[in-house]
């Protein structure tokens, strides 16, 4: 009796443990303010700031810098954000950066649309081999200087804090010769 009494005690520790440790990680999965307070790293994006970005050399050599917005006509996140992604364009254009659409070469055609929503002619809407590049998700922006050094990377539609922190770090680099 005592030892039926002793493992119905333990069973229900052990379940309301294991309740606990889900709660716990959804909890800090879902909540990136809570993840960061725990000290757990910023989620993980395709592309980090400081690293070389993986795309060809030329959509960012010679035009320094440049933002390369990975986006899809068809994608419903990339339709929400392109209010943002057009004002950001127009914003950063007038710093004189140059603003890229990057796609997969069967899809180029495509996102001429997407483009010409943002501001941009169809000439800054590149076609690449998108299957070796880091690329997670899109929408994704990515700030790179002449170099193709990472100075800026979000994913998903960015936040106004985001937003301001992508024109900082655009401010910061050097306008092309």
């Amino acid at each position: 009796m005592l030892t039926d009494k002793f493992v119905g005690q333990a069973a229900t520790a052990v379940t309301v443990g294991c309740v606990a440790v889900v709660a716990i990680t959804v909890s800090v999965l879902a909540v990136p303010s809570l993840r960061a307070k725990l000290g757990f790293p910023a989620s993980p994006t395709s592309y980090a700031v400081g690293e070389r970005v993986d795309v060809p050399a030329a959509l960012y050599q010679g035009s320094s810098p440049t933002l390369l917005v990975f986006a899809r006509n068809s994608c419903s996140a990339c339709q929400r954000g392109k209010p943002v992604f057009a004002r950001v364009t127009r914003e950063l254009r007038d710093q004189s950066v140059n603003v890229v659409v990057v796609t997969s070469q069967a899809h180029r055609e495509d996102e001429i649309p997407y483009a010409r929503d943002l501001g941009l002619d169809e000439g800054h809407v590149i076609g690449i081999d998108l299957s070796s590049l880091r690329l997670k998700v899109v929408p994704t922006l990515v700030l790179v200087d002449g170099q193709g050094q990472v100075r800026f990377t979000s994913e998903g539609v960015i936040s106004p804090t985001q937003e301001q922190d992508l024109l900082r770090a655009a401010a910061l680099l050097p306008a092309p010769r």
